[in-house]
């Protein structure tokens, strides 16, 4: 956001190159308007870079959440079910079944109900229907 502060320099510069003052009613307007201008330029400038630093953590965040170690396709380590309530697909891992909490979706709360009828991994089964 460089460039607004140039322009506005540039407007500043052109108004004392032009010999607008303080001593003229349109001269304080003018004069002031440009102040103005400078401030949101300055402030525009605090955003963008607060912006580009919560780019930056969020996608450190995202690399994080998804990254490849974590849930890898090649391992029988979790399976995907969906939320009966909301339709989100939730990764669960077998250490989840190990404390006796619910597993609750996180998209909308709710407990998430699984049934093992079988080891079938839903292939042509004649236990579970699949």
């Amino acid at each position: 956001m460089a460039y607004l502060n140039e322009k506005v320099s540039y407007l500043k510069g052109l108004s004392a190159g032009l010999g607008i003052s303080d001593e003229t009613a349109e001269g304080k307007l003018l004069n002031a308007i440009i102040e103005v201008m400078q401030e949101i330029s300055d402030e525009v400038e605090v955003v963008t870079g607060a912006q580009d630093e919560l780019a930056e953590e969020v996608a450190g965040l995202i690399e994080e959440v998804y990254a490849e170690d974590d849930f890898d396709d090649d391992d029988d380590d979790y399976f995907e079910v969906k939320c009966e309530n909301c339709g989100n697909i939730i990764a669960i891992t077998n250490d989840m079944f190990e404390g006796d909490e619910k597993i609750v979706c996180p998209t909308c709360g709710e407990p998430i109900e699984i049934d093992f009828c079988c080891d079938c991994d839903g292939e042509d089964c004649e236990n579970c229907g699949e």
